[in-house]
């Protein structure tokens, strides 16, 4: 359920190879890789892995990182020094979670001023347990733009006690008001005399949303792919796909507001307005009758 299966073979449809690097086996990652996808390490990465990671993207090379609330694989250094910082810490998104669903499980929205990667969404992705990923504007020689961003009635917390059943209160002094970054792209500024483009980073505090359970819902696949486009320089493929229906798991999401607002509708209007218009007919009646 959890694996990457599905997103490597819709990766397989967009006419790429795919394969695994064992980063710790090689000496560097082969020249002809279009983009290195890190999703949902749970190990932490030694300073030679990272080093050969460092070293791909001095050369100009494209790495798609995926990390979840509490899980920063050892990269949180790597990452700072190229202007992306990751607070320890998960987003709540009351409006835009899913209702009578977990209080974690979010639909990101798309508004704004957007980044071409989501420009091509057809519906906005849908993220579980995410966690910050924000732009350092005071590292030099990366230009970090945001992507993807929580709701304006988010916070980010510290406390895993969002992770248990229930809703979390916003607690003041310990977490942060929203909106809060999800998402960035690195453009990287290449070495003088190199004769190599600027590498560049795409990173998002989420990798369930690629996972096996999560791909085919909402825009996730669309923001997927996209987003390997992009860092590969294939603008021209970066578009809303056909979606794909599959029984029992293509019904219409509510989330939190819509909830409250179908509440409102369907337990208190309504049996107010059968309940006027049964007085008012009631009264006339009555009235007529004398």
């Amino acid at each position: 359920i959890h694996g990457y299966s599905a997103a490597a073979a819709r990766v397989r449809e967009e006419f790429y190879d795919v394969g695994t690097l064992a980063a710790g086996d090689v000496g560097a990652v082969p020249a002809d890789t279009a983009v290195l996808v890190i999703a949902g390490p749970r190990g932490r990465y030694s300073p030679e892995e990272r080093e050969l990671l460092d070293g791909y993207l001095a050369r100009g090379g494209k790495i798609f990182v995926m990390l979840d609330a509490f899980e920063d694989g050892g990269l949180v250094d790597l990452l700072g020094r190229h202007g992306v910082t990751l607070p320890d810490e998960t987003v709540v998104d009351p409006e835009n979670r899913m209702f009578g669903g977990e209080f974690v499980t979010m639909r990101v929205p798309v508004t704004g001023a957007l980044h071409p990667i989501t420009r091509g969404l057809g519906v906005p992705p849908l993220f579980s347990v995410p966690r910050p990923v924000e732009p350092d504007p005071d590292v030099v020689g990366a230009e970090v733009s945001t992507v993807l961003k929580s709701g304006s009635r988010s916070w980010a917390t510290p406390s895993r006690d969002v992770l248990t059943p229930g809703v979390p209160p916003f607690v003041a002094g310990r977490d942060r008001p929203g909106p809060v970054t999800l998402g960035v792209d690195v453009r990287l500024t290449a070495q003088a005399g190199s004769g190599r483009p600027g590498g560049g980073l795409v990173v998002y505090g989420n990798s369930d949303f690629a996972s096996n359970f999560f791909l085919e819902r909402e825009g996730n696949a669309d923001l997927l792919l996209n987003t390997i486009n992009w860092l590969a320089g294939e603008p021209a493929l970066m578009a809303p796909r056909p979606p794909r229906k599959q029984p029992g798991r293509e019904q219409r999401l509510v989330l939190g507001g819509q909830g409250a607002d179908i509440f409102w509708l369907a337990v208190v209007i309504q049996p107010w307005v059968f309940f006027l218009i049964g007085l008012a007919q009631f009264l006339r009646r009555r009235y007529s009758a004398s």
